[in-house]
């Protein structure tokens, strides 16, 4: 095979990293492992993006940001909100997530 190397076989920096979160990023009892804090420190040292993965509703994921050291995206509720970990905002959303946070937030009151 011919053609270009990814960048990580070829001594350069990845332009994104992506990962799931449960049983990947997240060690077997739901926390983020020193290890982990340090890689993702690294790569936001180098300036590479990291976002994060995952099924689960963003009400779930408020005590994991600092964990992942406040920075990268998320996508959460299965692809139905992309949220900026760093300022805390949903960056958008489908009409489906919309109405679910909505939901949440009624139940709530």
């Amino acid at each position: 095979m011919t053609g270009p190397r990814p960048s990580s076989t070829s001594g350069g920096k990845p332009r994104l990293v992506a990962t799931d979160l449960d049983g990947t990023l997240l060690h077997s009892d739901g926390t983020v492992t020193e290890r982990t804090r340090v890689v993702l420190t690294a790569l936001d040292a180098l300036g590479v993006p990291v976002v994060f993965t995952t099924g689960r509703p963003i009400r779930w994921m408020e005590s994991l940001w600092a964990d992942v050291g406040g920075h990268g995206l998320a996508i959460c509720s299965n692809g139905g909100i992309v949220y900026d970990v760093a300022q805390r905002e949903v960056r958008s959303s489908s009409a489906g997530a919309a109405r679910h946070r909505a939901g949440a937030r009624a139940g709530a009151a």
